[in-house]
């Protein structure tokens, strides 16, 4: 219970009280629920004093200043309290709190044994007071802008908002600071003497920094000189300066290298480098690996973005190497680089800009790459895409230039550039009274539609041509595509029919022609011709199909089961398209082979057209699918929903049929069928088959129209594969342990600058253990001759071995060639404000280790001890 005790001391009142003796208020004076009002000679400042008691006999008092008229000092209210008396000197103007005194003005609090207030000088003191055991207690805690100081002895200006703490400690930004006398200079300017620095909260740290003279700005930097890095109370390594980050985050500063020794290169510096956070939008990172024989390798990063406008980012990479020693016989250099470029920007919420390119010297990741990942690579494709939609009309138009590098041969093909113009369907018959009309209700005419798409392209190439003096050939190709299809979809009782046509055309500046002349070796052979002008190859096909749905439905009502139901999707298109290759369309030529047959060939088959030639062979036959898709109900077992519904099994299937083949075109195509199912939302399967109905003649190893049924015999499965994966993990568990803040990074993301520096991410202890299995079989087996198979298992294990040890287990094996395959082992540490990661490769190509020591916390992250050596690398 508390009381309130409101004394007011005006000019003139009361006698028996001069200024010079000023007074004391006591708590046991006054009982509870006691009040009382007197006035004396004062100041005009009014002090309101409150004093309070309760049933157990503890007392307090508080009390609040009201100084906004007196000199400026002290512009607002200032609330005190202590639990045994506040004295106030009328004459000195000096009031003393006893006894857990409690003081708060603005974002200022105050807690100690023992304050002291001159209102004159807006100076405050406070230090703690001894027990009875002569100990010191209640030492001051002073709390200024949501900063946390505890000391022996405190002072502080309210003028000037400049303090003292002796013998301090504070914490900032989840960084600890320790200091024998500690400084408040600014706002935000901290002087240390005798300081130390660390992340660990420990109350004797895991490491530390320790430094005679530190300034701190706070949430900036922290800047120490000479600096000694203390592990364990043990010093490691002193410098005459150092700066550090006083926050996470992305701050500049000098990103600290690793050393080692290699048995190749000799002694080496890696990831030495500085780290530009040039402002909100954009930073730049820098980083240099030096061997002292003959290997550099420099990496920059340029990161940027603009929130809801744009973001991206630009890395780039040139590495030299040259084994041994200059003069050495043997000795080649070699020089790499890699360049790779991302750009995402919404212009309009209907235009946007994608940009991710990615190119390299033929060898860079063979001589770089530390994971198989990288090293695996077969092609580097990048694209640039600026796309623009109307709605309104349903057009869109998008410009692309896309480059595709092949790492294994060192081909390019290159589209500079691609156009693409595109109109959705549209009902030109249709009024826009019936936009929402339903199907059945429109006229016949309503139903028709059509749309349209435009592609213009040109390609530049380089392929890898081992007869050519350069090793490749180059070329370059234009051309122009256009498609039209029409079509109708009337919905007659349970079908819906669909008849279409469907026109292309491809534009072309030249065509190339074959003929045979004689050789000096009296055998006659090809030349081409590429004959310049205008070449347009107009082709159609035309038909209708049509398509329904099936549903049977079984309702067992057992184990839980509430129906069964499978639904069947079958569909069957008829159409017809021309045989392009007569001479009657002008699309094909003929030339004598070398057994006096006429050959025909098209005009436009090779690489300089980008979008080929007419179709070969006429077709006039019927395509049939059936999609089935099998679910169950399941009663559930949570109150909101009744029923829970499972997917069993997807099965489609399709083939054709083509009356009109002749000679060596088998009118029946292959079956092929598709699999898909997951078992109990964890093991995903699938797979695919495709059948031939057809004999196989050895004599002319190829296939002939004679069906395999007619000798009682099953279609012949050409190819077959099955996969499946799955994954499981153990229940979240939360940490004990201090979780240290992530970086936020609103740039790009850390995954992919993490993997251009090649830094190693932590796993997450949380989760106690994790699978993740993959296999996959297939067989393929075009003709009777001749079998391909394949099967391999991928797996990645890792569980804890204990709450702060992690391990983890990658790899696969090839259970055709019966060997391992890429196997890789990692070990992770937790020890508290540092953690350690241990990667193994025990064989391949990049047999080795890395192993890298380092600060757990984010703006330290770079304060790291690595050591790497891998078979094929400096390292």
């Amino acid at each position: 219970m508390r009381t309130t005790l409101s004394i007011l001391f005006v000019l003139f009142g009361v006698s028996g009280l001069r200024a010079s003796e000023g007074f004391r208020i006591h708590s046991h004076e006054f009982a509870a629920g006691s009040r009382t009002d007197d006035t004396t000679l004062v100041d005009t400042a009014a002090i309101h004093t409150r004093a309070a008691a309760d049933t157990t006999s503890s007392r307090d008092t508080t009390a609040s200043a009201d100084t906004t008229t007196t000199k400026a000092a002290i512009d607002t209210v200032v609330t005190y309290s202590a639990s045994d008396s506040i004295v106030y000197s009328i004459s000195t103007r000096e009031m003393k709190l006893y006894k857990k005194g409690d003081m708060k003005y603005r974002d200022f609090k105050l807690d100690a044994g023992h304050i002291n207030i001159n209102w004159d000088t807006a100076i405050l003191t406070a230090e703690g007071t001894k027990d009875t055991a002569d100990n010191i207690i209640d030492q001051p805690i002073f709390t200024d802008g949501g900063e946390t100081y505890d000391g022996s002895h405190v002072a502080y200006d309210f003028k000037s908002q400049k303090g003292r703490v002796n013998v301090a400690n504070t914490v900032i930004s989840r960084s600890y600071y320790h200091g024998e006398l500690i400084k408040k200079y600014a706002k935000d300017v901290l002087y240390v003497e005798n300081g130390r620095f660390t992340t660990c909260d420990k109350k004797d740290p895991d490491y530390y920094f320790q430094s005679s003279r530190m300034k701190l700005v706070v949430n900036d930097r922290i800047v120490a000189e000479p600096i000694i890095m203390y592990v364990d109370g043990v010093p490691v390594f002193a410098l005459p300066f150092g700066v550090f980050p006083a926050r996470s985050g992305r701050r500049s500063g000098i990103i600290t290298p690793s050393f080692g020794e290699s048995q190749d290169y000799g002694r080496y510096l890696s990831h030495f480098g500085y780290f530009w956070a040039i402002n909100d939008y954009m930073d730049l990172t820098t980083t240099a690996d030096w061997w002292m024989h003959g290997k550099y390798d420099l990496k920059t990063g340029f990161r940027y973005n603009v929130r809801y406008l744009f973001n991206g980012s630009v890395y780039g990479s040139y590495a030299y190497e040259a084994k041994g020693l200059p003069g050495d016989p043997g000795r080649l250099p070699q020089t790499n680089w890699n360049l790779a470029i991302t750009h995402q920007q919404t212009i309009d919420p209907n235009t946007q800009l994608t940009a991710n390119v990615s190119m390299s010297s033929f060898n860079y990741f063979r001589t770089t790459a530390l994971d198989y990942t990288e090293l695996l690579q077969q092609n580097l494709v990048s694209n640039v895409t600026l796309s623009r939609n109307w709605p309104e009309s349903g057009n869109s138009l998008q410009l692309n230039l896309h480059r595709d590098q092949n790492l294994q041969d060192g081909s390019i093909t290159s589209s500079l550039p691609n156009i693409m113009f595109s109109h959705n369907q549209s009902y030109p018959f249709r009024s826009a009274a019936h936009a929402n009309t339903p199907l059945d209700q429109l006229a016949w005419y309503e139903l028709i539609g059509y749309s349209y798409n435009g592609q213009f392209q040109s390609n530049a190439s380089k392929l890898a041509d081992t007869t050519s003096s350069t090793g490749f050939d180059k070329f370059s190709t234009l051309g122009a595509l256009h498609t039209v299809s029409i079509s109708a979809s009337p919905k007659i009782g349970f079908f819906t029919f669909s008849p279409f046509i469907s026109i292309t055309d491809k534009m072309y500046g030249s065509k190339t022609i074959l003929y045979s002349v004689p050789s000096y070796k009296g055998t006659d052979s090809l030349v081409a011709e590429k004959v310049r002008g205008f070449d347009n190859i107009g082709y159609f096909n035309t038909g209708i199909s049509t398509s329904t749905r099936l549903f049977g439905i079984m309702q067992p009502n057992i184990f839980g089961i509430t129906a069964f139901r499978h639904t069947l999707q079958p569909s069957i298109t008829v159409s017809y398209q021309p045989d392009f290759s007569k001479a009657f369309w002008g699309y094909y030529g003929q030339y004598d082979s070398l057994n006096g047959n006429p050959a025909t060939y098209s005009h436009y088959q090779w690489n300089d057209y980008v979008f080929g030639g007419a179709p070969q062979g006429e077709f006039g036959g019927m395509t049939f699918s059936l999609n089935n898709n099998f679910e169950m109900k399941m009663k559930s077992s949570d109150t909101s929903q009744t029923e829970n519904k499972i997917q069993l099994l997807n099965l489609g299937l399709n083939m054709s049929y083509n009356f009109l083949a002749k000679g060596y075109n088998l009118p029946l195509s292959e079956l092929n069928v598709n699999y898909r199912t997951n078992i109990a939302g964890k093991i995903d399967i699938g797979g695919a088959s495709t059948f031939n109905f057809y004999q196989y003649d050895y004599a002319s190893r190829r296939r002939i129209n004679k069906l395999l049924l007619s000798e009682g015999q099953l279609p012949d499965m050409t190819s077959f594969n099955l996969s499946f994966s799955t994954s499981f993990q153990g229940k979240k568990t939360q940490r004990t342990s201090e979780s240290q803040p992530q970086a936020e990074d609103s740039v790009r993301s850390e995954q992919q600058y993490n993997r251009f520096y090649q830094q190693i991410q932590p796993p997450d202890l949380s989760i106690p253990w994790n699978l993740r299995l993959g296999f996959s079989y297939g067989i393929t087996k075009p003709t009777p001759l001749t079998v391909n198979r394949y099967a391999s298992l991928q797996f990645d294990l890792g569980f804890n071995l204990t709450e702060n040890w992690k391990i983890g287990f990658t790899g696969g094996y090839d259970f055709i060639q019966h060997d391992v395959v890429t196997p890789a082992v990692t070990v992770y540490r937790d020890l508290h404000c540092w953690e350690m990661t241990l990667r193994w490769n025990p064989i391949g190509y990049l047999r080795g280790f890395n192993l890298e020591i380092r600060i757990k916390a984010p703006q330290l992250r770079d304060i790291k001890i690595t050591k790497r050596e891998y078979q094929n690398f400096g390292y």
